[in-house]
């Protein structure tokens, strides 16, 4: 399987990932990606510190991510020497179709994997890799009914002085308690998920197109409410008149 990206993010990654299984028609015991920080945030032999949104791909196709070992090339053994043919079609591609798109080149690089590569004799195995695939293919797990929503997870600090966060260039409230600290946010649209260090859940918010600023009216005293809702005149007026006629005709 190749699959061209313009990025190598967290996204982009698992995205990828979910294409591959879904490609493969099935989902296998284990994958073992290399330490790419989209995949594996720390590294450790027994217990390394996985991407948030990976984790959560594994764990809804049930496979168990085993991450090479730092430094051992024998880990990935072969797959790592598909990398500069895959750098090679790539170029050949874009000399034979220079004006396809990234979707299109995908497509003749899948092609070429099941009609070109994929029907070659093997120089270990002896036997085209199609064929040991089909050979292979009914002991994959079957696909869940449900498609992975691949989500974005972003570590955010919340102003200490206003307590909103920023979040793709929109700001999201939280109460005063959190003014100063860092939350993580999950989003996978069109849900907002904030979430504490123990990963429970702060505060959800679903975004609508357009809208900039979410915020709630019970994170922020009455007076500051009335300042953000453009009202603010109007209130102070009104809180003058405990203090009779004379204060409400000077304000």
């Amino acid at each position: 399987y190749i699959e061209f990206v313009r990025s190598q993010d967290q996204v982009s990654f698992v995205g990828s990932t979910v294409r591959m299984i879904e490609y493969y028609g099935g989902v296998s015991e284990f994958i073992s990606p290399d330490n790419l920080k989209s995949g594996v945030i720390k590294p450790d032999l027994w217990d390394p510190q996985l991407n948030r949104a990976f984790a959560e791909m594994a764990e809804h196709y049930g496979t168990f991510i085993d991450p090479c070992r730092v430094a051992r090339a024998t880990d990935k053994a072969k797959v790592e020497r598909f990398v500069p043919v895959a750098r090679e079609l790539f170029r050949m591609l874009k000399e034979l179709y220079p004006t396809a798109g990234l979707r299109e080149l995908n497509e003749h690089a899948l092609r070429w994997c099941r009609e070109e590569y994929g029907t070659r004799e093997h120089g270990t195995t002896g036997v085209p890799p199609i064929q040991a695939f089909q050979e292979e293919r009914p002991t994959l797990k079957a696909l869940p009914e449900e498609r992975f929503v691949v989500p974005e997870w972003k570590r955010c600090p919340v102003h200490s002085g206003d307590q909103f966060l920023t979040f793709h260039k929109m700001r999201f409230s939280l109460p005063a308690r959190w003014r100063g600290q860092q939350v993580w946010a999950r989003y996978a649209a069109p849900i907002l998920d904030l979430y504490d260090d123990a990963y429970q859940l702060i505060r959800q918010y679903v975004i609508n197109s357009g809208e900039r600023r979410y915020w709630k009216p019970e994170d922020f005293p009455a007076g500051t409410r009335e300042m953000m809702n453009g009202g603010y005149p109007r209130w102070i007026v009104e809180q003058a008149r405990a203090y009779g006629r004379e204060a409400v005709a000077l304000l």
